[in-house]
């Protein structure tokens, strides 16, 4: 049985305390109720999407809510939605100990109030690491704030999961339509946009021992690898160079397969390893269908035995993870 790193659920009782929560939140429950709306399997655990991971041999599955989805500007609302979702999606887990577990969603517009919920998710929840969006309202990852949390998750060896989440900019002209581009072009820029924000910040230098994971395979970055390293282009904010080669310190971050297809997955491989790539299918954001041929796509490109059994679970369960537990298989 394999593990997928990357699914989602918006329980409706989190929608309902957004909207209940103000202004901001408010928008953002409006936001997911009309996602739920498109698309049902978001909202509940159903015996369809079990029957769907029975087919796929997928016995173990990581829920999560977007962390953008709970952020607002009020340090206490912002905690506030972050316990809920916590506790809402520890309630659905505990359903089905064995097959789910969650990604905790932490109040990162303040350290102190994402390491006391940190402690509670953990210690209380039992969530198996955080998830971050690519921004932080209008900040990116290399802001300070992060710092002592970074800190906190490389010393205990909890990995974090950074998600792809709408730029806190416009991504068209005004009046004019979106037409899709920001899904399918802007999100996987973000993925692309916090890594690299996170390497000219320094913070894999000084954090070199973080588990991070990103979603989509790094988005756009396993094609960038030529100008990525070249001399002088990225440096740190005072220009000074960095301590490694941008594409070193990208070999430290795991990429989930959500999205790939045959080419992109070699490029991946090829860039960053086999050993980096965990298995992740965006469910239900990513259609059946689709995740079907991701992992077909993946069975294409000419992995060994050990190398595409590392991609489906070992990877995560020992390397990822590592001491840290995950929910046991399905038996």
């Amino acid at each position: 049985m394999t593990l997928d790193v990357h699914a989602h659920l918006y329980p409706h009782a989190l929608t309902g305390h957004l909207a209940r929560s103000g202004s901001e939140s408010r928008l953002l429950a409006d936001a997911m109720t009309a996602q739920s709306q498109e698309e049902p399997e978001l909202s509940q655990l159903s015996t369809s999407r079990m029957d769907l991971y029975a087919e796929m041999k997928i016995g173990r599955q990581l829920l999560s809510v977007p962390t953008q989805a709970v952020l607002v500007s009020d340090k206490a609302r912002a905690a506030s939605n972050a316990r809920a979702a916590n506790e809402m999606l520890a309630r659905a887990c505990a359903e089905h100990p064995s097959i789910y577990g969650f990604w905790a969603t932490l109040p990162l517009v303040d350290p102190d109030l994402s390491l006391r919920e940190w402690d509670y998710a953990h210690e209380e929840l039992k969530a198996v690491g955080v998830i971050m969006p690519t921004h932080i309202l209008d900040k990116g990852m290399d802001s300070p704030t992060l710092e002592p949390i970074f800190k906190e998750l490389e010393i205990s060896g909890i990995p974090i999961f950074v998600h792809a989440g709408a730029p806190p900019y416009p991504c068209t002209p005004p009046g004019a339509a979106d037409c899709g581009v920001l899904p399918a072009l802007y999100l996987m820029v973000e993925i692309a946009d916090a890594l690299l924000r996170m390497i000219t910040g320094g913070v894999f230098e000084r954090h070199p021992a973080v588990r991070m994971m990103c979603s989509h395979l790094g988005g756009p970055l396993a094609s960038l690898v030529g100008r990525l390293d070249r001399p002088g282009l990225l440096t740190h904010s005072d220009g000074s160079p960095l301590a490694q080669l941008p594409t070193e310190q990208l070999r430290h971050v795991f990429y989930d397969t959500s999205s790939a297809t045959a080419a992109t997955a070699a490029a991946a491989i090829a860039n960053w390893g086999a050993q980096q790539l965990v298995l992740g299918t965006d469910f239900p954001f990513s259609p059946p269908d689709e995740i079907r041929r991701m992992l077909s796509s993946i069975a294409s490109v000419g992995l060994s035995g050990p190398q595409m059994l590392g991609i489906l679970q070992g990877n995560a369960d020992e390397r990822l993870f590592g001491h840290n537990p995950v929910p046991a298989p399905l038996q």
